[in-house]
């Protein structure tokens, strides 16, 4: 047996085994948030510059006849491939997704677009939805572990998109459970979803391309998934751990499984930027609401940050994209402190070409300081005013609140459906969706 090949069997045997009556409430109503922030995540975008771009673009190639799956917003039915490519890219669009920063992935944009669709198509239950995103969690998660996550020598640190290169293992989970895979097709699912991986690098994030990074792995995953139904097989997923860091961990495959469900440890994001942007905004906007400085009397702006930088501290211009000031700690610092919001109404082309915001983001100095985050303002007239925190808003350790989560799904979906008690209505129907004989109940709603 070929090393990490034990630890992958158990991981396989583990996801086709999972039952939503054997699941703990709290993985449940965990996995119910972790469903409704990216659906509210696609209602929000679906008629925003990245909805529309991807719209078009598959208007442009021609969407498929078969009545498969729906498309999040538009209610366009069309194969399960091409409603997963566009949900994935929905959301991908506002970089306001999931988050599992061990590994700086983004389980739900491939996960949840693959589950839906398939889901969809199967007549699948909403235990069984529930069942399949659990999994997929677990899967993608534990695959991007064992490529060491943001460790040293590890695939992100390589300079890989982690959900380009790790996405497909969690939509071919989802579809496999739903497609009710056995222990043998399930291994080859998650082989073939590994043969078909996009090799995806890091600077993809800053170019347009970006919308569209996790749509490939979704599809990917899906296509693995009813391979290995018709009998395709593949090697195992070990091949490709090696390829892609060398000397991987394969102890985090089975690492604490059945013991420690990995959708407790995603992290919920508040604001619509990149996450290793959320220390320094996090604390620019408790200054902002402490003290209301005017930008004018700033001097100078210190950002002290406990998470990865690489390519968050480019200086920007009138001229940058939306994506490299999503990706920018500078522009999202200053921002914070002029607005005291970080949405997407500040990454708008109006707001975008106010030079004031840039002037004041070419104040600002990131230090890289393991242990805490901090943002100090130091005014014309000499006086300092700082925050510091230990942990970001969102983090397993500082979760949002019910009412948080509710909030920013309704002021998301509310961009593609003006009727509130509908929006109400998706609300009630995902957080009951084990109640849902079929998963229809739920998609009718969302256009």
């Amino acid at each position: 047996m070929s090393e990490g090949q034990k630890q992958a069997d158990e991981l396989v045997k583990f996801l086709v085994e999972i039952k939503f009556e054997d699941l703990p409430t709290n993985v449940i109503e965990q996995t119910k948030k972790l469903l409704l922030d990216n659906i509210g995540i696609m209602l929000g975008v679906a008629f925003s510059y990245p909805g529309k771009l991807v719209m078009d673009l598959m208007r442009h190639i021609g969407f498929s006849t078969r009545q498969e799956a729906t498309i999040v917003g538009y209610g366009v039915k069309t194969s399960c491939f091409d409603a997963a490519f566009v949900n994935a890219a929905f959301i991908e669009g506002f970089d306001i997704q999931d988050t599992y920063m061990p590994a700086g992935l983004h389980v739900g944009s491939t996960a949840v677009p693959a589950a839906l669709a398939m889901g969809e198509f199967k007549e699948a239950s909403g235990k069984d939805l529930i069942e399949a995103l659990v999994a997929a969690y677990e899967a993608e998660t534990r695959v991007a572990l064992a490529l060491k996550g943001i460790k040293p020598g590890g695939a992100f640190q390589r300079g890989f998109i982690m959900t380009g290169i790790t996405g497909a293992f969690g939509a071919a989970v989802a579809a496999g459970k739903l497609l009710k895979l056995d222990t043998e097709e399930m291994a080859n699912a998650i082989g073939l979803a590994a043969s078909h991986s996009p090799v995806t690098p890091f600077p993809l994030l800053i170019y347009t391309g970006k919308f569209t990074h996790a749509s490939v792995p979704a599809i990917a995953g899906i296509l693995a998934a009813r391979e290995a139904e018709k009998g395709f097989t593949a090697p195992s997923m070990t091949y490709y751990c090696r390829a892609i860091v060398g000397d991987p961990d394969f102890d985090e495959l089975n690492r604490e499984l059945g013991q420690h469900f990995k959708v407790m440890d995603m992290e919920l994001k508040l604001w619509t930027s990149c996450r290793g942007t959320h220390p320094a905004v996090e604390c620019a906007l408790e200054i902002y609401k402490r003290y209301k400085i005017n930008p004018d009397d700033i001097e100078s702006i210190t950002v002290k940050t406990h998470l990865p930088t690489y390519l968050l501290d480019r200086e920007t211009s009138t001229s940058s994209s939306f994506l490299e000031c999503q990706f920018n700690i500078p522009y999202t610092t200053a921002v914070a402190l002029i607005d005291g919001d970080v949405s997407i109404e500040q990454f708008s082309d109006e707001r975008r070409k106010d030079p004031k915001v840039h002037e004041l983001a070419r104040k600002v100095k990131i230090i890289r300081n393991p242990g805490y985050s901090e943002v100090e303002v130091l005014t014309k007239d000499g006086r300092v005013y700082s925050h510091r925190i230990t942990s970001i808003k969102g983090e397993p350790s500082k979760p949002l609140t019910d009412q948080e989560i509710q909030d920013k799904f309704k002021k998301l979906a509310s961009k593609a459906i003006t009727d509130k008690q509908r929006v109400e209505e998706i609300l009630n129907k995902v957080m009951t969706i084990e109640r849902a004989s079929t998963i229809s109940e739920l998609i009718t709603l969302l256009y």
